[in-house]
């Protein structure tokens, strides 16, 4: 019922102005303002919290406080006037009177207040309880930084024992400030609750002047308990007077490489920043240098608009480059567009001729041992790898025994939290950054999958010295269409199975019994400790043959043409740390840009370095258990030839059952089931494994 709400307060009162300031709701955003601030929303000092915060104002403070002067690292204008520094209260309040000294309680009322300092910006209504932090960061380069201030994990009546964050930021150059909703849980006696908060959001000149947003006092938030900007919504207030006519285009939602010969739509988004409702509209693009195509269209836009170009675009040429620009004009009619700057959107987009190699897709993992959460995020990309059999992983980690420099750089670029997943390194529109939560991954992945791809890449030779230790890894690149750009070609060595002791390789596991049980007793983690000793580790990267963001195919941006190839040969020998029968290479070619967000994969294989592992079923229904004897996690491998059901039950030599762990259906190809030896005491037992009724049995020893 929250987010009903405020979608149709969104829709009905998407517009609020006074003779100072005005704003735009931006609900259900699923984004920060302008996207400088990816970082993810987990309490100070927590595992994984992002770095860069810097702390004014700690919890508890039982008698609202206000907090020491704060600067501003950039030229900033509120009300048309300079401010240079600020003070934030314990109750959600920033002002620029840094003089005040009578801080407003947490009982909050409408704006404008007697309570409320001249000069001051609110989200109203809170308070810092034990551990509730207000923390700032400043994101971006000048001139476009944005300076945050975060009310983090704060408390409020509403919500019980849970938690509310909420940001106030201010934008050099435009002078824009905007109120952010991020993220909101009640809590009540440990367990979730429906309540929430009721705020007072807005900006307040003096004792007389005010503006605040629609619902104020009684504003509840609209974001989950997600920590990423999933679910974030924000307000943004403009200085001056709100223009009748300014119709912004917002995106263009094209693929950048098309099919000659064939129909392309030009489609976007606009949104309406004017005061006035717009009815109609002329849309217009152009390709290139050509004629601009205009469609007068109808619509009632108060927010954001969906356009789609009635005339398609048939491009004539397969290898060329061609950039769309869009526009409107003449608003309601006859109207000009009063904001010039926002009115054009571009894209570059290339021609090709439709044909595609063998897809298969990436998903790389960030991970830590001393993260408890990354369990279920190592179970979510092993769930992918088995149900497509076109999908690779990789799993880089950080701050533990199996982190090291290129997997830091690949984390440190994309990480928004641990577990996260980057699929084909690909900024998909819904989300803030490339990394993103693990509910998503595998749906991104089958997306990814229905892609085509102008190149297939095979190793032409792999030689292994089992002696020495040596190889050499001969690579082909091969295009089946045309392709422009800077293309590099990356090639990581990966392990499988690594077990280590202690901090540095036990995984942490907070759906664990003895632990957090966070994800009850339902989940596969629930009856494995925590830590889970002599874990082993999957799809672990241990280092890269090429440089980090790969080796270039050419030594400039280059127009590939069906039937281009490339080679090269890396050499190299292996650490006598690694298990020969456990590394496998993957070998990857991708975009490379100087924006990181623009270095999506195009594609992807995956090579055993040996051609059989003793420790993975190779016979059709067979069956394996790896180690043996097991440590306090067991790991039994088996593979079908066609969707079967498969239970698995574990006996003592008494023959009397002493685990049953799973029954479900299996898809064809290989699978892997772990299972917890924690509560077995030492000694032999036998493993059985039923396969469509057949039964099969591997004994091993704990």
């Amino acid at each position: 019922m929250k987010k009903i709400t405020l979608v149709l307060i969104g829709i009905f009162f998407s517009i609020a102005a006074f003779s100072q300031y005005y704003y735009l709701p931006s609900i259900n955003a699923g984004e920060n303002p302008g996207s400088l601030h990816e970082d993810i929303e987990v309490p100070k000092g927590s595992t994984g919290a992002p770095t860069g915060w810097a702390t004014i104002l700690s919890g508890p403070k039982t008698i609202a406080a206000w907090s020491s002067v704060s600067s501003i690292p950039f030229t900033f204008q509120f009300n048309g006037q300079t401010v240079s520094s600020y003070i934030a209260s314990s109750t959600g309040v920033v002002t620029f009177t840094t003089s005040a000294t009578a801080v407003p309680s947490k009982t909050n009322e409408s704006l404008p207040s007697a309570n409320i300092p001249d000069n001051s910006i609110c989200i109203w209504g809170m308070y810092a309880a034990d551990g509730d932090n207000i923390m700032t960061k400043t994101f971006g380069s000048a001139p476009n930084r944005q300076h945050w201030i975060q009310f983090n994990s704060f408390s409020e009546d509403g919500i019980k024992d849970g938690w509310t964050y909420w940001s106030i930021v201010f934008e050099e150059t435009t002078n824009n400030i905007y109120i952010v909703d991020q993220k909101t849980l009640c809590v009540d006696g440990g367990n979730a609750c429906t309540g929430d908060v009721t705020l007072t959001a807005g900006i307040q000149i003096d004792a007389t002047t005010a503006i605040q947003v629609t619902a104020s006092p009684n504003l509840i938030s609209n974001a989950e308990n997600d920590y990423t900007v999933a679910d974030n919504s924000y307000y943004t207030f403009f200085y001056g007077t709100q223009p009748d006519y300014d119709l912004a285009a917002i995106k263009l939602d094209m693929k950048k490489i098309v099919t000659y010969n064939t129909n392309v739509y030009i489609k976007g988004t606009l949104k309406n920043l004017g005061a006035q409702t717009i009815t109609s509209f002329d849309l217009n693009y152009q390709i290139g240098n050509g004629a601009v195509i205009t469609s007068t269209i109808n619509a009632s836009i108060t927010n954001t608009y969906d356009f789609t170009a009635p005339s398609a675009w048939k491009p004539s040429n397969p290898g060329e480059k061609y950039t769309i620009k869009v526009w409107a004009d003449n608003l309601n009619g006859s109207h000009a567009d009063m904001v010039n700057e926002n009115d054009t959107i571009s894209i570059e987009v290339f021609t090709n001729e439709g044909n595609t190699g063998t897809k298969q897709v990436l998903v790389e993992e960030a991970t830590g041992a001393w993260c408890g959460y990354c369990p279920d995020g190592a179970l979510q990309l092993r769930l992918i790898l088995e149900n497509n059999p076109d999908a690779v992983g990789v799993s880089h980690h950080n701050g533990d025994g199996m982190s090291f420099t290129d997997g830091n750089a690949i984390n440190a670029a994309y990480a928004v939290g641990y577990p996260t997943g980057y699929v084909d390194r690909v900024k998909f529109d819904e989300f803030d950054a490339v990394g993103f939560s693990r509910n998503r991954w595998e749906e991104k992945v089958i997306e990814r999958l229905a892609e085509a791809t102008p190149i297939n890449i095979s190793v032409k030779n792999l030689d292994y010295n089992t002696s020495t230790r040596k190889f050499d890894l001969d690579v082909e690149v091969d295009f089946v269409d045309y392709y422009y750009g800077d293309l590099r070609l990356t090639v990581m060595l990966i392990e499988n199975y690594v077990v280590g002791s202690g901090s540095q390789y036990d995984q942490r596991n907070y759906y664990s019994k003895d632990g957090y049980a966070a994800g009850g007793s339902s989940h596969l983690l629930y009856d494995f400790g925590d830590p889970i000793t002599n874990y082993p580790h999957q799809h672990t990267s241990r280092e890269f043959l090429s440089a980090t963001w790969g080796d270039p195919l050419n030594s400039t941006p280059k127009l590939y043409t069906t039937g281009d190839k490339f080679n090269k040969t890396y050499s190299t020998t292996l650490s006598s740390s690694y298990n020969e029968n456990h590394v496998e290479f993957i070998i990857l070619v991708s975009h490379y840009n100087d924006d990181i967000l623009e270095r999506s994969i195009i594609n992807v294989i995956e090579k055993k370095l040996t051609t059989v592992s003793i420790d993975e079923p190779t016979m059709e229904n067979s069956v394996s258990i790896y180690p043996n004897p097991v440590g306090s996690i067991a790991n039994v491998g088996f593979s079908v030839t066609q969707k079967s059901d498969v239970s698995l039950t574990v006996y003592n030599t008494m023959g009397q059952t002493v685990k049953r762990i799973t029954e479900r259906s299996y898809a064809t190809g290989k699978h892997s089931i772990y299972f917890s030896t924690s509560d077995l005491a030492i000694g032999t037992y036998l493993a059985v494994v039923k396969i469509n009724g057949i039964a099969h049995t591997v004994k091993f020893i704990k």
